[in-house]
Order: structure tokens, then sequence, then C-alpha cells
């Protein structure tokens, strides 16, 4: 399952509380003193059935007893759709007085009338502040305000845009052919409507009645397009989950049955009103001579009827220009080599081991040792390997670094790349090209991306030294560029340390390949 650690005042950020029990007092928020646990309702469910067994029970993370003090409500889903638990930040003051550390994610909540603009602006003066203070650990850092919808949506907004683009042409293009056969209908009611006419009906009653009967058609598409909605936001979360992971937290409250009540209204009145001015357009003394007159139905409307033909032609372009270019971008997807050699062929599964029993770089070393030989002779299986961060998974873990024999790189200004960590047969189980060279103390394997920024051809990295800070390493292989952050997004540079060299090995611990 996946936690959070976060601030006693996380919640009352976000302003929500627990639905049961309650959230973490300023006390927790402490060494030693943080062994409080709020879970989620799902989590609660799988675990205990109800909430009234699982407050004040105690759980077992990562070796340690936590207390439930409070669930959440099933549609808090932060700071991942997949966060089932949160328990206390708990900072020491060790941590407190690093200042080399980055990452952390926060969260806050403006006062009123505060706008994102000005909410940058003084981050950026503390940003400059700290840079002034700590030079060797801040320079060149910042501080980048982002609302929380911004945050959400994403890269995903342009084609979220698009897609409601055309809905927006469907619904224009439903609009036009409704108000015409309305129109159609109308003017072939010639005799209904000059007889109710004759019998004294007003033209404000005429018209009541071909409003109501276009307001009829207008809400019943609505209660349809809203039940429509309800499968839909049921499917999105199975469909679309890899894509926009918070399709599971769209819902359907008040404020999307206000919107589909005013739009029906006004689609109503706007498809009624074509009708109703073709027929009451007319004086009484036309609708008199039109009761007399053998024919059946009106002669008008011609010129209202080619303006919404224009429409509908005009909507149905637009929605096909939209559909080309969604097509044009899933199939200009499909051609990106996304680095990974038949991936429907690969098999995936986390692990995360206690720090208990799992505390130095020589038992986790062990611990993948004697996996991946165990996975690798299972039936079916022929290779295996780890690494910490799984590829399309938009996991960051960046270091700076400066290549000897090179001049340095200025204070702020080094180049920065991905590292990851990776054991056994990875790179040969993933596929991912591999051009190694001699093995020596410490080694590292750069991508594609990377050798090609700093150096003329691929091979020339290889026997170069990097150093990033915490130790000097000499490159001894290229392997291909992987799409780390999904297929949409150009690689960055990455280095890979083997994980029996790596600075800190219980940075694997996640995935295995």
């Amino acid at each position: 399952m996946l936690g959070a650690a976060v601030s006693a005042n996380y919640f009352r950020v976000f302003g929500v509380e627990p639905r049961w029990g309650r959230s973490f007092g300023p006390e927790e928020d402490h060494p030693g003193r943080g062994h409080a646990v709020v879970i989620s309702e799902g989590l609660c469910r799988r675990l205990y059935g109800d909430q009234a067994e699982a407050l004040g029970r105690s759980v077992q993370l990562d070796s340690d007893s936590y207390t439930v003090v409070g669930i959440a409500s099933a549609s808090f889903c932060f700071p991942n759709v997949d966060t089932e638990l949160w328990i206390p930040l708990a900072f020491s003051d060790n941590d407190l007085q690093t200042r080399s550390n980055h990452w952390l994610n926060v969260i806050g909540r403006l006062k009123g009338g505060t706008s994102v603009a000005e909410a940058q602006g003084r981050m950026s003066s503390i940003a400059a502040v700290l840079a002034r203070q700590y030079p060797n650990e801040q320079t060149g850092r910042g501080i980048h305000v982002v609302s929380l919808h911004e945050d959400l949506v994403g890269e995903t907004r342009p084609t979220l845009c698009l897609l409601q683009s055309a809905v927006a042409c469907m619904l224009l293009i439903a609009c036009s052919s409704l108000a015409n056969l309305l129109l159609s209908r109308a003017t072939g009611r010639r005799r209904e409507i000059t007889t109710r006419a004759a019998l004294g009906a007003s033209r404000s009653q005429i018209a009541r009645l071909l409003f109501a009967e276009s307001f009829l058609l207008a809400i019943g598409g609505g209660i349809l397009g809203l039940v429509s909605a309800l499968w839909g936001i049921q499917l999105l979360p199975v469909l679309g989950k890899a894509y926009y992971p918070h399709f599971s937290a769209i819902p359907i409250d008040s404020a999307v049955l206000e919107f589909t009540v005013s739009l029906s209204i006004l689609v109503g009145a706007l498809c009624g009103l074509l009708p109703v001015g073709a027929i009451l357009g007319r004086s009484c003394d036309h609708l008199q001579s039109a009761l007399r007159d053998s024919s059946y139905g009106f002669t008008g409307g011609g010129q209202a009827k080619s303006i919404l033909a224009i429409c509908e032609i005009a909507g149905a372009l637009i929605l096909l220009i939209c559909g080309g270019l969604l097509l044009r971008s899933f199939l200009k997807l499909q051609e990106t080599d996304s680095g990974i050699v038949e991936p429907d062929k690969i098999l995936t599964a986390g692990l995360t081991l206690a720090p208990a029993r799992y505390s130095s770089g020589q038992s986790i070393n062990a611990f993948y040792q004697a996996e991946q030989a165990r996975v690798a002779r299972l039936p079916g299986v022929r290779l295996a390997g780890a690494i910490n961060d799984l590829p399309l998974t938009s996991a960051h873990d960046g270091t700076t670094f400066q290549i000897e024999d090179r001049p340095p790189f200025a204070k702020g200004q080094e180049p920065a790349a991905e590292t990851r960590v990776v054991s056994g047969d990875y790179f040969q189980a993933a596929g991912i090209a591999l051009v190694a060279g001699p093995d020596t103390p410490r080694v590292i394997l750069i991508n594609r991306t990377m050798a090609l920024r700093f150096w003329k051809d691929a091979r020339e990295a290889i026997g170069h030294r990097i150093d990033n800070g915490t130790c000097v390493a000499t490159v001894v292989g290229v392997v291909g560029d992987v799409h780390q952050f999904g297929l949409a997004r150009a690689p960055l540079p990455e280095i890979y340390f083997p994980v029996f060299q790596a600075q800190d090995a219980s940075d694997l611990g996640q995935n295995d390949a």
C-alpha cells in the first residue's frame, strides 16, 4: 500500500477532516510522538470492514506500531490517487538543519485576495534570501508556485480542452438538428396553430405550447446525459487512469447538476425560439388567411433552415478536425520508441523492504541478489533485474554533476541528470541497448541523450569521470533512451548506478523488472 508522511495541519490546509475520528495534533508532529495514522475508507473496509472496528487499532508500518486515529473519506486522494494512509512527518533536529534535501512537496492555502502571481513573487524573494544564506546548497534553486488545479491537470490540459471542444461541436450539431426538426414540424402544423388562434388562443399561449415541447426534449436529453455521465465516470478510471490518474476524483456533484439543468434550459429556449418566431412572427390576419388556405404548411422558414444546415455542417467539420488531431497524436505516440523492447512480455512487481530488517547496503544487496536468482529460476522467466523507479512512472530523482578534465560549470548552473539504481539483468530484461566498457571500482552508465549532450559521439563518453558531489564514477557504457516520464515527453539525461555501488543502497527498493 502507498502512504505519505505529512505535517500535522495537512488535512486542514485542504479544508477537510477525516470522515471518522480525527486528524493529527501538533504534538504528534515531533520525533518519537508521531505514531498515529489516518487510513483511507477503502483500506478501512479491506482491513476491518467497519470504521468502529478500525479506530484505536494498532497497525505495523515498517516494523513500527501506529494507532489508527482517523479514517479519510473515499473522495480524498492526495498527494496520490493510490495513497491509502497518512502518518506525521515528524522532522528530527538533524532534518531541520540539513539544507541539501529537496524532496518535500509543499502545499499552502492562499489568503483571501492573494493571487498566485503575488504568492510567486513572495516565494521568489524567500528563495533569493535562502540562496544568499546557504550558497552551497541553494544557489541556482528556486520556488515555482502553481495552483492545485494546474498541478493536477498539468500536461493533459490541451487534450482535455480539445475533447471539450469536440463535445461542444457535438452539442452544436445536436441543437441545430433539433431546431431544424422543430421548425419543420412547426411549419407543418399550420392548421393546428391557426385553429388555436381562431378559437381565441393568444400568441403567448401558443408560444408556451411550442416552448414546452422544446423544453421537454431538452430536459429529457439532459437526464439521459446525466445517466451516461454516471456510467462514464465509472469507466474513466479503468480506461484512462494511466493518462490522467485523477479521473477517479471526478464527481457528479451539485455544480454538475446545476450546469446540466442550466444548459438544458438554454438549449430548450434556443431550439424553441426559431419555430416560435417563424409561426408567431406573422400577423393575426395572416394566420386567419392561412386557415382558409388549402395548402398544408407554411412556406416560410427556408432561410432559417439553411442557416441551421450550415451550422450542422460547420460543427461536423470542426468535429472531424478535432478527431483527426486526436488520431494523429495517438498515432504519433504509437510510433514513439519507448526504449523498452516487447513490454507485453515484461512483468513487474513492487517491493518495499522493512528498514528495521534491511538497514545496511549489504543486507539490501544480499536480498536482491537472492531474490533475482530465485525469480530467474522460475519456469518461463528468462531474465530478472531490478530498478528503483520503473519507466513511464514519472518518478524524479535527480542530481547535479561536473565532468572531470573539463572547465567546471558555475555554481548554480551545473547540469542535472536523473539517477537510477539498477541490479541484476535489468537492461537485458527490458531490452535496453547496452554498450559496456571495462569493469572499474566505481562505474556508471549514462543514456544516449546525456552522452550526446556533452560529447560529439556516444562512444566518446566512455572513460570520462562524473562527479555528482557525493562520489566520482567512470562512465563505462551508454544505454538507449527510455521515456521515463511518458511517451509525449523527450528523454532526459540519466545516470544508472549499480546497486552494489550506489551511495545509498536503500534507494533501490520499490520495483523489479
